[in-house]
């Protein structure tokens, strides 16, 4: 594992105060005196999917068992622990807080050991496991949890895994494991072709420096959603063709208001306090690109279009209106589109190679968003944190000291801060699940 140094123990604290939520509230609210009524979903979707699957586990039919608008990986697996444990409601939530736990957990510590420095890596990501929206989901049924856990491992192989075949495959196995339990995780292939073609054109040759290997790991990652294709006729199952299916380009203001809203955070983090003209201008033409997609956007809140749910949805409907702009959005995803480009640009002048791959991961993420016309704040923030979390390792990898104990805090602080707003909004939710925790 990673080193964890005596002068972070302020990680330790962070990681136990991560546990005793865990423990204290997400747990009891799972199994406990939430978990008489299930929410929608779970009763529409996971618990008959996962009732059907024991009877006939291990078999898996494509089509039958994808009750929701998602593969069956995650149902198959619970459905495998169900008949060793049962498959009453709270037994199953019980297994899903358990592997959202290890999950998140596994993570902390994957991507310490990949980066070399623990108690960094989990000041860094910590955030996009303590968000509220992960541990509300890790209250009841969900497959956001796991597929984010497998997909952040495979992008964290890219960006940080050693030149070797052997990092090649386990990045297409949790790629792979991503994308059957979530399809949109495909997105995992770009990045590792991505890194294929940049060791290719480093070395001018394709078998060279492993690049062979990642070229067959992109190709794996693709073939379970070739299959689900040819099950399901489309990208979802056919039961929920009509309601997932669309383009919408407004998970590109949603996810760059996302990065207004959190990007400060992690800059300061690292920031030298130079103003430098190069970093200006970056952070000037990022921010008018945000201005554009905002007037060419129709960023107004739509139950009917799936705009709807979480604080940023709830503060933009109370605000005005204008052209089916939401004003909200303007400020926010100019800021963000800002701290997006000043931080690739000072990504670029430390590594062009890191800079290529973290861009291209996120290209690669935000692209398949546009694709699913519901634009869920549970399908963004994590992400968004996990992604600003790696680019604020790779820019201080070769540091030493990487970050300051004062910098490190602002992260420690925003961790606190989201378990706040998570435990408070579990707490707070209606008992039994009439209204969902999981605010979409």
């Amino acid at each position: 594992m990673g080193r964890v140094v005596p002068e972070s123990k302020i990680a330790l604290l962070a990681f136990f105060a991560y546990v005793a939520v865990f423990v204290a509230v997400v747990f009891p609210a799972a199994v406990g005196w939430r978990a008489a009524t299930p929410s929608f979903d779970e009763s529409r979707c996971y618990l008959p999917a996962i009732a059907q699957m024991r009877r006939n586990f291990p078999a898996v039919d494509l089509l039958r068992d994808s009750m929701s608008a998602s593969p069956p990986g995650y149902t198959h697996l619970l459905a495998g622990l169900s008949i060793f444990t049962g498959s009453s409601l709270p037994v199953i939530r019980g297994w899903h807080v358990v592997l959202s736990f290890s999950g998140a957990v596994f993570l902390l510590l994957f991507v310490g050991r990949l980066c070399g420095d623990t108690s960094l890596a989990i000041a860094c990501m910590l955030p996009a496991v303590a968000s509220g929206y992960y541990l509300k989901s890790s209250a009841q049924l969900t497959t956001d949890n796991l597929a984010l856990v497998l997909g952040l491992s495979a992008a964290t192989l890219v960006l940080f895994g050693a030149n070797r075949p052997r990092n090649a495959m386990l990045t297409c196995l949790c790629g792979i494991a991503a994308v059957y339990v979530r399809q949109i995780w495909v997105w995992v292939a770009i990045p590792v072709a991505a890194r294929a073609l940049a060791q290719s054109w480093h070395s001018r040759r394709l078998r060279n420096n492993g690049s062979l290997a990642w070229t067959v790991a992109a190709v794996g990652i693709l073939a379970p959603l070739c299959l689900f294709i040819w099950s399901w006729h489309g990208l979802v199952p056919p039961l929920w063709s009509q309601t997932s299916g669309g383009l919408s380009g407004m998970p590109l203001i949603y996810c760059t208001a996302l990065v207004g809203i959190y990007g400060g955070f992690y800059l300061s983090a690292c920031a030298d306090g130079v103003a430098r003209k190069s970093d200006v201008l970056a952070f000037v033409c990022g921010s008018t690109v945000g201005v554009v997609l905002f007037f060419l956007i129709d960023s107004s809140p739509n139950y009917e279009a799936g705009r709807y749910g979480g604080y940023l949805w709830s503060l933009a409907g109370s605000l005005p209106v204008w052209g089916r702009r939401s004003y909200l959005f303007l400020p926010l995803s100019a800021l963000g589109c800002g701290l997006l480009a000043l931080a690739a640009w000072q990504l670029y002048e430390k590594s062009a190679a890191k800079a290529f791959l973290w861009s291209t991961t996120l290209a690669a993420w935000l692209a398949t968003g546009l694709v699913n016309r519901q634009v869920f704040h549970r399908y963004y923030e994590s992400p968004v944190l996990a992604f600003l979390g790696l680019w604020l390792l790779l820019s201080v990898a070769d540091q030493t000291p990487a970050i300051g104990r004062r910098r490190l805090g602002i992260l420690y602080g925003l961790s606190l801060l989201l378990m706040a707003s998570g435990v408070y909004s579990i707490l707070t939710s209606p008992t039994g699940f009439a209204t969902p925790i999981v605010d979409r």
